[in-house]
Order: structure tokens, then C-alpha cells, then sequence
């Protein structure tokens, strides 16, 4: 069972999860700026777990999807943080999850910022 842990906020490439917005793969290769050769999946994103989800204090947990940017230059955080990613077994819709020791259910969304909620299992 794989166990998530809260974003500690800007920066944090840590602690974010790959999570899989459809059931269908989107299976794609390209060259990255290294030069080296990678395989990717359209339908995984890079996710961080957030709690609050309708307000700040109402202790729901949910995935926020990461934002993509263009960089002139990244960082070896952000080259280690995508190849986890990429080499990562997704979240998927209906698995249970530990979150703070407890287990929770995801419920994919789709692919939004706001793309999956996790209810009590």
C-alpha cells in the first residue's frame, strides 16, 4: 500500500505522487534536455497532497496536479523528481492509500488542478 505524505509547500519535489487521470495509457518517448531517451504516460500526472479541500480547516485530502514549466535550466531535484515520477506505480481510481496512518480511497476527478480526492477507507 503506498503511503502519502502532505506538500510542505513551494519547492517541495519530494513528496509529490504520480496518479493516473484515466484508465487509458498514453504511452509516449522523447529526448530529454540531457539528451537521453525517456517514456512517459500522458495520463500520469505529478501530483502533491493538499488538506482543505471546500475550506482551509475542513481536513479532506485531496491532489492538486503540478503545474508544467519551462525552464532554461533545471535542477537535478527537478530531473530526479519527473524520473521517480515516470518510473512510479501511479494512484488510481478506487486504491486505497495511507495518508497520516490511516487509509483513505482515492476518487480520480479527471485531469483538473483539483484532480483526485481521498475519502476515509
Amino acid at each position: 500500500m503506498k503511503t502519502l505524505v502532505k506538500h510542505k509547500g513551494y519547492g517541495d519535489q519530494v513528496n509529490t505522487f504520480a496518479l493516473r487521470i484515466s484508465p487509458t495509457k498514453d504511452i509516449r518517448t522523447g529526448i530529454n534536455g540531457d539528451g537521453e531517451r525517456i517514456t512517459f504516460d500522458l495520463n500520469v500526472k505529478t501530483v502533491c497532497l493538499m488538506q482543505g479541500y471546500e475550506k482551509e480547516d475542513d481536513g479532506i485530502y485531496w491532489g492538486m496536479a503540478d503545474t508544467i514549466m519551462l525552464k532554461d535550466q533545471y535542477t537535478q531535484a527537478d530531473k530526479d523528481e519527473k524520473k521517480r515520477i515516470r518510473e512510479s506505480d501511479p494512484v488510481v481510481d478506487g486504491e486505497v492509500v495511507m495518508i497520516e496512518g490511516k487509509p483513505y480511497k482515492a476518487y480520480v476527478l479527471g485531469d483538473f488542478s483539483n484532480c483526485v480526492v481521498f475519502d476515509p477507507a
